[in-house]
C-alpha cells in the first residue's frame, strides 16, 4: 500500500513540475495592483482578459478524462486511471486589444493596442496606466508579456471508478492540495457516473457495440500568494502579508458514449456538453502611495484612502459548449492505455494509463 501511494504521489508531482516549468514566468499582478489605484473596474477587466486562456484551458481539461470506453463494470469491479490532458490555446485567445474590452485608464505607449495574454510569451507590449485623481501614478509604464506555454496548458488527474449497481459506475477524481514552489497551491476533486443504456432495450443482444451515458462534476481551486509592495518616500504602516489570488473553476459535463471492442483494442466516440463557471478573486489588503499636498512627498498611511480590501471578485457568465471526442483504448489483461482528442473551443488531447478489473 505504501509503495502504491509513493508511485501515485511521484506521478502527480512529476506532472505538476512539468506543467510549472512550462508556464512559469514573471507575474503580471503588480500591473493589476497598480491599475487598482486608477480604476478597480479596469483592474478586474484586465485580470479577467489576461488570465482567460488559463481558466478556459483548465475548464476544457476538467470536462475530459472521465472515461475510455462505454463498457461499465460489474458490481464490485474497479479501475484506477492516471490521465494527463493538454488543452491547446486558439490563436484568437493569445492576445487581446486594450481598446476593445472597456479599459479607461490603460493606454498604449507606442500606438499598438494589442497585448499578450498569459499563454503568449512570443510578444510583449508597453502599456501606460494613468489616473486623473491620483498624481502619484504619474503615467506608470509596464511591459506586459505572457508565460512560456507552448500552445497549451496541461492538467493531470487521478480517477478511481467502481461498479455499483445495474451496470452503473461511480467515478471519483482527486488531486490533493499541492504546494508547487512559487506557483502557489492547487487542488481538484470531482465525482461522476456512467450508466449502460443498452441494457434497457429488448433487442440488446443484437446491438454490436456498447453505449452509455455519463455525467461528471469537477471543482478546481488555485491559490497564488501575492506580494505587492508599493514604493513611497514615507511608509507609516506595516504592509500586510495576506494578499492572494484565488481561481475557482467548476465544471459539469454530460456525454453519450459509443464503443466497440475489437480484440484488445476499443475505439470510442462521444458527444456531449460542458458547462463551466469561474470565480476569480484578489483577496487581502493592498496599500498605495499618495502625494502629500503639503510636503510634496509620496506616503502611505493607515487609512481607507490609501488601501483596498478584497478589491476584485470576478464572476463571468457560465460558459456552455458542445464537445465531440474520439479515442482508442488498449487493454492487456488488467493494464489499460488510452489516448483521445476532444474537439471544442480549446481542443484537448488526453493520454492515460491504468488498471481495470472487470
Amino acid at each position: 500500500m505504501k509503495r502504491s501511494r509513493f508511485i501515485l504521489y511521484s506521478f502527480l508531482i512529476l506532472c505538476y513540475f512539468i506543467s510549472i516549468n512550462i508556464i512559469k514566468a514573471q507575474s503580471p499582478y503588480d500591473i493589476t495592483a497598480t491599475m487598482m489605484q486608477a480604476s478597480i473596474d479596469d483592474a478586474g477587466i484586465f485580470l479577467n482578459e489576461y488570465m482567460s486562456p488559463l481558466d478556459k484551458a483548465w475548464s476544457a481539461s476538467m470536462a475530459n478524462s472521465w472515461y475510455n470506453t462505454a463498457q461499465t463494470h460489474e458490481t464490485g469491479s474497479f479501475e484506477i486511471i492516471f490521465n494527463y490532458s493538454w488543452a491547446s490555446t486558439p490563436e484568437i485567445d493569445k492576445t487581446f486589444d486594450i481598446q476593445n474590452v472597456g479599459l479607461t485608464a490603460v493606454n498604449s505607449v507606442d500606438g499598438n493596442t494589442v497585448v499578450p495574454t498569459i499563454v503568449n510569451s512570443e510578444i510583449s507590449n508597453n502599456i501606460k496606466i494613468s489616473s486623473t485623481n491620483n498624481i502619484s501614478l504619474n503615467d506608470t509604464v509596464y511591459t506586459l508579456s505572457g508565460f512560456n506555454a507552448p500552445n497549451g496548458i496541461p492538467l493531470p488527474t487521478f480517477n478511481i471508478g467502481i461498479g455499483i449497481y445495474k451496470n452503473t459506475d461511480f467515478v471519483g477524481r482527486l488531486i490533493p492540495n499541492s504546494a508547487i514552489g512559487d506557483f502557489g497551491a492547487i487542488n481538484l476533486w470531482g465525482f461522476g457516473v456512467k450508466h449502460d443504456i443498452l441494457q434497457w432495450l429488448p433487442f440488446v443482444d443484437e446491438i454490436p457495440f456498447k453505449a452509455a451515458i455519463q455525467f461528471g462534476f469537477t471543482k478546481f481551486n488555485m491559490n497564488y500568494g501575492l506580494n505587492y509592495s508599493p514604493s513611497a518616500d514615507r511608509i507609516n504602516v506595516q504592509l500586510p502579508e495576506n494578499q492572494e489570488l484565488k481561481m475557482k473553476i467548476t465544471n459539469l459535463t454530460g456525454n453519450i458514449i459509443l464503443s466497440k471492442k475489437i480484440y484488445f483494442a476499443t475505439p470510442y466516440l462521444s458527444v456531449g456538453f460542458s458547462k463551466t463557471s469561474l470565480n476569480m478573486i484578489m483577496d487581502g489588503t493592498y496599500y498605495f502611495a499618495l502625494n502629500n499636498q503639503l510636503t510634496g512627498i509620496s506616503e502611505i498611511n493607515d487609512s481607507d484612502e490609501y488601501r483596498f480590501i478584497d478589491p476584485i471578485n470576478i464572476k463571468p457568465e457560465p460558459n456552455i459548449q458542445t464537445q465531440f471526442t474520439a479515442g482508442l483504448r488498449l487493454k492487456f489483461l488488467v493494464l489499460t492505455m488510452h489516448a483521445q482528442y476532444s474537439f471544442q473551443e480549446y481542443g484537448v488531447f488526453t493520454a492515460g494509463v491504468g488498471i481495470s478489473v472487470n
